[in-house]
């Protein structure tokens, strides 16, 4: 057992999967907060391309972001399941280099559709990155050393929302400011492409799992299967859910208000 739980951000079964965790928030709450700045200044002139307020569609953000964790979370569950987590997460890092180059294109152009469009991509990513980053811990850490491993994965992804929102929100009014978060969305995707490399190697938990590519069968089952085990794992996840609920309204509306 480790002396202190900071000890695993030394070690290389832990230490490569929270940086590449950590940048992969930053990067989507980078991106995030600087398109709302531009949607709430106008910069964008989204009433124009759209047809809508801003303030609706720095709401309907929120919700395109959130939306592909709905779809596609089973999905990513079965992928951690049938294949090796380390390579699943690379694949998904690869993917992300490339959701940070439309980011890119979609901010330098000004295309407010576009912008969305990426948004809905950098949750799908997300949403497959997920179970693989959370499930992959007891493959790497021993029992006694998962809850300081979930903590520390669980801070690392708030403080990479927190600096997220405070540089996409203050980079994105500089001058230049545009070009300074589209070079940085590709260099933190790439980054954390690297970091995910240095992963160990961690074997298919059912290699013979036949996918169910059926998201709504998959889903149901999935929250059906939740409601089968003990009342504290069903208040566990009710629980998480009502915390991330709670803290999307908020900051969804938040720029609105201020």
């Amino acid at each position: 057992m480790k002396n202190s739980q900071f000890d695993l951000l030394k070690d290389i079964r832990f230490a490569p999967l929270f940086v590449t965790q950590f940048l992969g928030a930053f990067h989507d709450n980078l991106f995030k907060n600087a398109l709302v700045v531009l949607l709430v200044y106008g910069v964008l002139n989204s009433q124009a391309q759209t047809g809508m307020a801003p303030e609706v569609l720095v709401t309907l953000a929120t919700g395109i972001f959130i939306l592909p964790f709905v779809l596609f979370s089973a999905l990513g569950g079965q992928y951690a399941d049938k294949y090796p987590k380390d390579k699943v997460i690379r694949v998904i890092k690869v993917v992300e280099i490339g959701v940070a180059v439309l980011g890119a294109v979609s901010l330098l152009s000004g295309s407010v559709n576009l912008c969305l469009l990426t948004l809905f991509a950098l949750g799908a990513q997300s949403a497959f990155f997920g179970p693989s980053k959370y499930s992959i811990l007891p493959q790497h850490l021993d029992e006694d050393e998962l809850i300081g491993g979930n903590a520390l994965l669980s801070t690392g992804t708030f403080l990479a929302i927190l600096v997220g929102t405070i540089v996409g929100a203050a980079f994105v009014t500089m001058s230049a400011g545009i070009v300074m978060v589209s070079l940085l969305l590709i260099a933190v995707a790439v980054a954390g492409y690297f970091a995910s490399r240095y992963i160990p190697d961690a074997k298919a938990g059912d290699p013979d799992l036949k996918m169910n590519y059926n998201i709504v069968t998959e889903t149901y089952k999935i929250i059906d299967q939740l409601f089968s085990y003990k009342r504290s794992v069903i208040e566990s996840a009710l629980g998480v859910a009502w915390f991330w609920f709670l803290g999307a309204v908020f900051l969804s509306q938040l720029p609105n208000f201020t």
